[in-house]
């Protein structure tokens, strides 16, 4: 808190006076005085400055100091599953935890290359985040807020997210990541291709881009459900994925 005072020049004025005689009439009197008086002049109209309590000076973190967020493993006993489906590869023998995991890889090997830090995988996230592409598949609505947006299902789960960010979308299934066996009535997944068409969906959109690669988010969750889409007109059978992405820090 800075203290007002006067200036230097009012107090010089104010020490030497206005009126001669009286000056001569001290230096005959007191020469010593007169000396003490004039080293105090000097020494007061040196630059004065207004007397200043300093604010005491916030100590910042040192390296070593750890981070005030709880950690992922803390503060996660209350962490509450979502509801997810028992089978998520529709009639299909796809195995969709293997796309995810693919999909997690790709991001990675995209993030190395631009030097930024790994995905960390975290089951519960993939949880999270298959939750909310099963709500999509069975409602057949690509949205952020189709059941529960990010948000609400992290409050829900008691997930501590701290900053977070979701990719969805919905693919259709076709030429090289499917494989029809008619005669046994098979249908076979390619989960690598169609994990890499999932992951070049994402990769083709500036925001969705952004986000798998941002460096503060490095905690990550991917969600796969497969849904059949019946064409009555045409006496067709096809298949979508629904896939969500989310990302914490």
């Amino acid at each position: 808190m800075a203290v007002d005072g006067p200036s230097g020049r009012d107090r010089c004025e104010g020490i030497h006076g206005s009126s001669t005689s009286n000056q001569r009439s001290i230096l005959r009197r007191s020469v010593p005085v007169f000396v003490l008086v004039l080293m105090l002049v000097l020494a007061g109209c040196q630059g004065y400055e207004p007397s200043v309590t300093p604010s005491p000076t916030p100590e910042l973190p040192t390296p070593d100091t750890p981070d005030p967020r709880p950690s992922y493993e803390q503060g996660m006993s209350d962490y509450e599953p979502l509801p997810t489906p028992e089978n998520t590869s529709a009639d299909t023998e796809a195995n969709t935890t293997k796309i995810q995991l693919e999909v997690i890889a790709l991001a990675n090997e995209e993030r190395a290359d631009r030097g930024k830090p790994e995905l960390t995988q975290d089951p519960r996230l993939s949880d999270i985040a298959l939750n909310k592409s099963w709500m999509m598949g069975e409602e057949e609505v690509l949205h952020h807020h189709t059941g529960l947006s990010g948000i609400e299902q992290h409050k829900k789960a008691n997930y501590n997210c701290g900053r977070g960010g979701e990719n969805i979308a919905r693919t259709p299934i076709s030429g090289d990541e499917i494989n029809w066996d008619l005669e046994n009535d098979i249908v076979y997944i390619n989960e690598t291709a169609l994990a890499k068409v999932i992951f070049n969906q994402w990769m083709d959109s500036d925001p969705h881009r952004e986000m798998m690669l941002n460096e503060r988010l490095t905690t990550v969750g991917v969600g796969v459900y497969l849904t059949i889409q019946e064409d009555e007109e045409r006496g067709t059978r096809g298949y979508l994925a629904w896939s969500t992405m989310h990302l914490c820090s």
